[in-house]
């Protein structure tokens, strides 16, 4: 009695550790998977985010903004979007909320919000490295910013550069100009910016003051 006991036990044991070890080898291959999506989609998100990048600034226009923001909702839902971790997905839709504030104004101009779109950008692309974990592996010295500097032959960076120093002209190549996506009603925009959390970067002023110098 004792020895069918214990077979019953050793082959329920069995049977269940076999049921555990089909769904982790599941989950694995779809995590796999969901990775390998993300490294053919994500490049493509990155590169147009670069009309707005930080080194060195571009002489992007009003119309390169209105190209990113098309751009970006078509690559959310043809590409990357079902990809995106729930982080990041809520970086890209700050992204977008950022750009549509500032297509609100229509007297607005990039050259006065351009570190607003560039902090907002910079948030969306931080997502998407936290997504791959690229900036999460060690053991490469040149991830300090200071010693990279030095590898180079630069000196120790100090103080920002100047406002439009070593400015470049965006590429043509790198904007598809599609359908105009129609843009939420004055109320639903006001709405919609007010639940911004200050945290997060890139928020632009909703009035008419002048920007700050």
């Amino acid at each position: 009695m004792d020895a069918f006991v214990a077979a019953v036990v050793g082959f329920v044991v069995a049977a269940v550790l076999a049921l555990i070890n089909s769904w982790l080898s599941g989950r694995e291959k779809v995590a796999e998977g969901v990775c390998t999506q993300r490294i053919a989609a994500y490049p493509a998100a990155w590169r147009r985010t670069g009309v707005v990048s930080r080194w060195p600034r571009t002489d992007a226009d009003r119309e390169h903004i209105v190209r990113l923001h098309e751009d970006l909702r078509r690559w959310y839902y043809a590409e990357g979007g079902m990809y995106l971790s729930t982080r990041a997905r809520k970086r890209y839709e700050h992204l977008q909320l950022v750009l549509e504030a500032f297509l609100s104004q229509p007297e607005s101009n990039v050259a006065d919000h351009y570190a607003s779109l560039m902090e907002a950008a910079s948030y969306f692309r931080t997502g998407l490295t936290k997504d791959l974990e690229t900036r999460e592996q060690v053991g490469l010295d040149c991830d300090d910013p200071r010693l990279a500097r030095r590898e180079a032959g630069h000196p120790p960076s100090r103080r920002p550069a100047p406002r439009g120093y070593g400015r470049v002209a965006v590429s043509a190549r790198h904007h598809r100009l599609g359908r105009v996506i129609p843009y939420p009603s004055p109320d639903t925009r006001g709405r919609t910016l007010g639940r911004r959390r200050r945290s997060e970067p890139g928020l632009l002023r909703t009035s008419r003051a002048p920007a700050p110098g």
